[in-house]
């Protein structure tokens, strides 16, 4: 972006030693240092509320970055915690989350992005208790939100419900279609 900044109106030879100088050319300058400093507070306002910050959260929108060489990127996990009555999974918290279930109940995947856009999730579900100690196993029922359906491998079985002990068991859910259909695979279960 170019700054709309025009320093090449200033006279920079003005006053003239030795010279009786007309006061209309010292207004000129003035003038001229004062709307570039009007311009250049408008542009850095600009570049403060609009760039990607080092010492904050940036929110692109939607923008697309192209042809980026990432070294050492990481995503973010969100923690769900105990869950103990039907709830809703937020894909818009994270793309990486913990639940661990207290009860029977249902997790509705919901909050995706728009059409047209691939949005992943990876959730890592286990059970309270331990195991061996006679907690009882927890049920877990996968809804796909806002009317949404699963496709699924082999591995998730219809109703979408799976036993849970206090293994972690690991699914990735993704949609391109603002969670119309959700695709899902289950990863299986990993020991605690």
């Amino acid at each position: 972006m170019a700054s709309n900044i025009n320093a090449q109106t200033i006279d920079e030879f003005y006053p003239i030693a030795g010279a009786d100088n007309d006061s209309q050319g010292f207004r000129d300058n003035f003038n001229i240092i004062k709307n570039s400093f009007s311009i250049a507070n408008l542009e850095i306002t600009n570049l403060q509320n609009h760039t990607a910050k080092l010492n904050e959260a940036n929110d692109f929108s939607g923008t697309i970055i192209q042809d980026p060489t990432l070294l050492q990127d990481t995503y973010q996990v969100y923690n769900v915690g105990n869950v103990s009555s039907s709830l809703n999974i937020n894909w818009s918290n994270g793309s990486y989350q913990n639940v661990t279930v207290t009860e029977n109940l249902e997790l509705t995947l919901t909050e995706w992005p728009p059409a047209d856009r691939l949005g992943k999730l990876r959730m890592a579900v286990t059970a309270d208790g331990v195991e061996g100690s006679g907690s009882p196993a927890r049920e877990v029922t996968f809804i796909a939100g806002n009317g949404g359906i699963f496709r699924h491998n082999g591995n998730f079985t219809n109703p979408f419900t799976v036993q849970f002990n206090t293994d972690i068991k690991i699914f990735d859910f993704w949609t391109t279609n603002g969670g119309n259909v959700i695709y899902v695979i289950y990863h299986g279960e990993f020991s605690s």
